[in-house]
Formats: structure tokens, C-alpha cells, sequence
């Protein structure tokens, strides 16, 4: 019978089992998240989010407190009506008259020279010459198509030449002449930082509660989930509320911890249950 068999050296032995490199913790969680297209595409808006937070205040002339007052409630998009080669102007609703170029880069304000009160038409001093801008057209039909018309060396002007970008300011400005897309951006630098810090603390506290409540059990945990119980029994935002209200409400920290500090119950219920 032990003729039927013959022996194989070592060399020749194959080897079923299949080894490939270990993968740590981050590793493995990264290789997840990289199978959820979902959460890829949300991780990329929230990179796009940092990168116009952080950098785009670096392309950028104006800080977030900065007042232009020749330039209040401008809007994005300028109607501009043409009065010279790349000379146009912009009526603001302010009543100033601004001048821009073709592309829609604002290059100043025109002073108020009179006003006729009973024709309606206000003018406005460009170099030796007058630039009316006559408002009679909303008055004698409120619904029409014309807001109003420019009057310059003779001619009258009842459309606007073009619509343009506002390059000075991509976004407009507010009520008293700051840059929107600024303030934008560092109003962004302020989610973003408590978006982050209250995360950190909610799962530090999180994740110390439930791990605790899991590892002992018995009475221990039983005490500490009621807790959680009669947390979860109001509603969260009227703890962030009274927070709010009994702490300093001018100091980011006190927002950070008003959040972070009843927001850590469901992330307490998780890690008990993984402990467990």
C-alpha cells in the first residue's frame, strides 16, 4: 500500500494558507471609507469648505470688518449703462452714482452736483460735465420696464448697456459697505472651528461614559444610562439654550462647550453597546 504513495520534497509543498500585511486601525477605516462614494463626496466638500475658509482669505483685498461707505448694498450683478469707451456707470440704492469699466471693476463715486426735486432727476458732477439720472419714468409708471434713464451731453439712456459681474465685490456688500464674500469666509472659520472642538469634546466625553458604563455593568452601568435617560428625555436644545443664557455668550469656548456638552449621549449609547 506504501508503494502507491510517494514523498514530495519541501519545495513542492503548496502552501493554502494565504498571507497578506496586517492592517492597523486607521488603515482599515480609511480603506471603508474610501467603499462609501457617499461619504467620499462629502469629505471632498468639506476639504473645498477648509481650502475657502482658510485660504481664500489670502485672495482677498478686504478684511471682515472693513467699511467702503461710497459702496453700501451693492449687489453681484451690476446693470451698467455706458457713457464713454469703458466708461459706465451704476446707480446704487444709496442714490450714489457709481462708474465702472466694461468688465464691471468698480473705479469710483460721482458727486452729487443738484437735484430737481419736481422733474425728478438728481445730477451728478463727471469731470466738467453733468450726468443726470432721471427717476420721472418710475414715477409716472411704477410696473414699467425702466427704472430710470441717464441723461449725458444730450442723449438719454433708458437701458441698461450690459449686466455685469460685480469684480469688486464677487458677492455685494452689506448695509454698511463690507464685503460679503469676506465676511463669508471668516463667518466659515467660525463653524468650522466649533464644528470640530465640540466634536473632539463630545466624543472624549462620549466615549470615557460609555466605555465606563459598559466595561462595569451591573449597577454602575444601570445608574449611568439613566442619566442618559433623563437627558434624552428634554430636548438638548433647551440645555444649549440655558447654557447660553447662564455663561458668557460673547466667547467661542462657551458655544463649543454648551454644544459639546449634550451632545455626547448618543455617542455614549454607541460605545457601551460596542463595549458590551
Amino acid at each position: 500500500m506504501a508503494k502507491n504513495f510517494e514523498f514530495v520534497s519541501k519545495d513542492q509543498k503548496a502552501d493554502n494558507e494565504q498571507i497578506r500585511p496586517s492592517l492597523t486601525y486607521w488603515k482599515d477605516a480609511w480603506r471603508r471609507l474610501k467603499k462609501n462614494k457617499m461619504s467620499m463626496v462629502g469629505l471632498v466638500f468639506v476639504v473645498l469648505i477648509f481650502l475657502f475658509a482658510y485660504i481664500g482669505p489670502l485672495f482677498t483685498p478686504y478684511t471682515y470688518s472693513q467699511q467702503q461707505s461710497d459702496y453700501i448694498n451693492l449687489p453681484p450683478k451690476l446693470k451698467i449703462y455706458q457713457i464713454e469707451d469703458n466708461v459706465n456707470v451704476f446707480m446704487s440704492g444709496q442714490y450714489y452714482l457709481l462708474t465702472t469699466d466694461d468688465t464691471g471693476l468698480l473705479t469710483g463715486r460721482l458727486p452729487l452736483s443738484r437735484r430737481d426735486t419736481i422733474n425728478r432727476i438728481y445730477y451728478y458732477w463727471y469731470g466738467d460735465e453733468e450726468i443726470g439720472v432721471d427717476f420721472s419714468y418710475r414715477v409716472l409708471d411704477p410696473d414699467g420696464p425702466i427704472d430710470y434713464a441717464i441723461l449725458y451731453k444730450g442723449a438719454t439712456i433708458e437701458q441698461p448697456t450690459d449686466t455685469v459681474w460685480n469684480k469688486a465685490y464677487l458677492f455685494g456688500t452689506d448695509d454698511i459697505g463690507r464685503d460679503i464674500l469676506t465676511r463669508l469666509m471668516y463667518g466659515a472659520q467660525i463653524s468650522l472651528e466649533v464644528a470640530f472642538a465640540a466634536t473632539a469634546v463630545m466624543v472624549l466625553i462620549g466615549v470615557t461614559y460609555g466605555s465606563i458604563s459598559g466595561f462595569e455593568g451591573g449597577k454602575v452601568d444601570n445608574i449611568m444610562m439613566r442619566i442618559v435617560d433623563i437627558i434624552n428625555s428634554i430636548p438638548l436644545v433647551i440645555y444649549v439654550i440655558l447654557l447660553m443664557v447662564m455663561l458668557d455668550k460673547s466667547n467661542l469656548g462657551t458655544v463649543i462647550l454648551a454644544l459639546a456638552s449634550v451632545y455626547w449621549v448618543g455617542m455614549a449609547r454607541l460605545v457601551r453597546g460596542q463595549i458590551l
